[in-house]
């Protein structure tokens, strides 16, 4: 709808996916920094505002204002993103695997309603006032957020050192490379499953129904995992199950066909996959640190690089079809990125604190 009014190829379209999460790898170490130096609940006061910018931005300037806002959207979210682990690890200790299930659950139910009402909506009254929408939404959180500017998520300065610590942190390092492999399966599917389903048969608007199904299922999947991890200290066990259940999910959806039956099963293990497999790495933010500063500068590190590898999923799907005319061989590359996540969810369950002596 949006490329039909605009004018807009196909190729300078697709990259409205893509520029979030850049902005994402870009500015993700940058909100840490500024959390602590302007305190962190001024700086999502000013994400906020950013996203409202954004979101006119891409409603009111045409073409260049579509691209602009997006980017100014990217950059906005990225302080919830990087924050809010560290806000649960300030103010909520005892929480942090409860509160940041929910959390994460709470941003994929927002997906799904997303996906299911921006279109009809746009039907109504065009996509310009689809997109406006979600303004409203916006200023409720703001409203929220301003009274709480002055929250802190760390009552004093970091230790020397401590920065070098957690970059010389191998489990630093594993926690952002399973954020960024987990999320490039999630995003990769996005992209091409209703494509892949189509492929095996299913009509346009049925494939649309699976992926809502498949999203809504990550909302148990955020759920289902701090209960699978209740007061557990060590979750190698656990996070490598991950990893070999998407494996389970991924070779069942290649192997299916067309029909709904076929479809249930592989539908049900991938969507609490991605539901589980984004909570787990968020929960360890605050877990495997000391403070919360701590937590937001490893959320930081490792979402500025887990975003920048999560981009290259869908495009490398995409490539890896044009070179073989089959969905199949796209799965299987995703099969082995599973496989890596399975090696780093043991490695980073250790029950080890980041950066007390490189651990």
């Amino acid at each position: 709808m949006i490329q039909a009014d605009l004018g807009i190829g196909s190729g300078p379209m697709g990259t409205i996916t893509t520029i979030p999460l850049l902005m994402f790898a870009a500015f993700s170490m940058v909100m840490g920094d500024l959390g602590r130096r302007h305190t962190a609940g001024n700086i999502m006061v000013l994400g906020l505002l950013m996203i409202l910018t954004g979101v006119l931005c891409r409603s009111l300037l045409g073409t260049w204002g579509l691209f602009l806002g997006t980017a100014v959207v990217g950059i906005g979210i990225t302080a919830g993103n990087v924050l809010i682990p560290a806000f649960i690890k300030a103010h909520y200790p005892e929480r942090i695997g409860r509160l940041t299930g929910i959390y994460t659950a709470m941003m994929s139910l927002m997906s799904a309603v997303a996906g299911a009402v921006s279109v009809p909506i746009g039907d109504a009254v065009g996509w310009r006032d689809s997109l406006m929408v979600w303004a409203v939404l916006i200023v409720v959180t703001l409203a929220l957020w301003i009274p709480h500017r002055s929250c802190s998520v760390e009552e004093s300065s970091p230790a020397p050192g401590s920065r070098r610590a957690l970059l010389s942190s191998p489990t630093t390092w594993f926690i952002a490379l399973y954020l960024g492999l987990q999320s490039l399966i999630y995003y990769a599917l996005v992209a091409w499953m209703s494509v892949i389903l189509q492929s095996k048969g299913l009509g346009a608007s049925e494939a649309g129904l699976v992926i809502s199904v498949y999203m809504v299922l990550g909302i148990a999947g955020s759920l289902l995992l701090p209960v699978l991890a209740w007061h557990r200290r060590d979750l190698r066990v656990l996070g490598a199950s991950l990893g070999a259940f998407y494996i389970v999910g991924l070779a069942m959806l290649m192997l299916s066909s067309g029909s709904y039956l076929s479809l249930a099963l592989p539908i049900l293990i991938c969507g609490i996959c991605g539901g589980t497999c984004i909570t787990y790495p968020s929960m360890l933010f605050g877990l495997r640190t000391r403070s919360s500063g701590d937590s937001s500068s490893v959320s930081g590190i490792a979402q500025s690089v887990g975003y920048l590898v999560a981009a290259v999923g869908p495009v490398a799907v995409g490539w890896i079809h044009d070179m073989t005319s089959d969905w199949g061989a796209g799965i299987v590359f995703l099969m082995c990125v599973a496989a890596s996540i399975v090696l780093l969810g043991y490695l980073i369950g250790r029950d080890v604190t980041i950066g007390a002596a490189s651990a």
